[in-house]
């Protein structure tokens, strides 16, 4: 983490140019694990990019994945890991939102990002029509099909 601003503030501080550059945090790249309940899945030549950004307590993080012709997609409920362990929270609450979509069917889907059961490093993700996501949810996943969230939590 390089540039991330997580010193706070105090009462009756100064504040210099050189603290409000620092809170403008860039932006640090990282790579999402992407696990199945049974049996993980395999990117292969699809591609993942992820980023994040903290300030203070708030992460701001992006993902995107790009299935390949040799991606395979495990078995059981997806979870994606998150940058940074989060604060406790509720099981089940909502942190996120994307999209998803079908190349074979050219088909765009909404979908919201969930905290895993009382776990603070990874999310699951759920379509309001087909529920959490696994390799025949929302549909079957297949070569150049693509998943895209935006999650925003508090750290640990």
């Amino acid at each position: 983490m390089a540039t991330q601003y997580i010193a706070g503030l105090t009462t009756g501080q100064v504040l210099t140019a050189a603290t409000m550059n620092s809170i403008g945090a860039a932006w640090e790249t990282w790579t999402p694990t992407w696990t199945g309940a049974t049996t993980n899945p395999v990117l292969g030549n699809g591609t993942v990019s992820g980023k994040y950004t903290q300030i203070n307590k708030l992460v701001v993080a992006q993902v995107s994945y790009y299935m390949g012709s040799t991606t395979t997609y495990g078995s059981g409920i997806w979870r994606f890991s998150v940058p940074i362990t989060a604060a406790s929270h509720s099981a089940y609450a909502n942190i996120g939102y994307g999209r998803c979509y079908d190349a074979s069917a050219t088909s765009t889907y909404l979908i919201t990002a969930l905290w895993d059961v009382f776990d603070t490093t990874r999310v699951w993700l759920q379509s309001h029509l087909t529920g959490i996501f696994a390799s025949t949810a929302p549909f079957t996943w297949a070569n150049t099909d693509e998943l895209h969230f935006t999650i925003v939590y508090e750290a640990a």
